[in-house]
């Protein structure tokens, strides 16, 4: 899953697509500060789902 770090990606990148992680586990601090798109959540889960089968 895109996004699993633990460190803040710095000022420069706000305003690009949110991390499918933060996405799906809203709550960091940075995830707040983010003005660019996000990505569908219901599209994320469909993909989990059909890479567990």
């Amino acid at each position: 899953m895109d996004g699993f770090g633990n460190h803040d990606p710095g000022i420069n990148r706000y305003g690009q697509l949110l991390a499918e992680w933060d996405t799906l586990h809203p709550g960091r601090s940075w995830e707040r500060k983010w003005q660019g798109q996000r990505p569908n959540r219901d599209q994320l889960i469909e993909k989990i789902q059909n890479y567990f089968g």
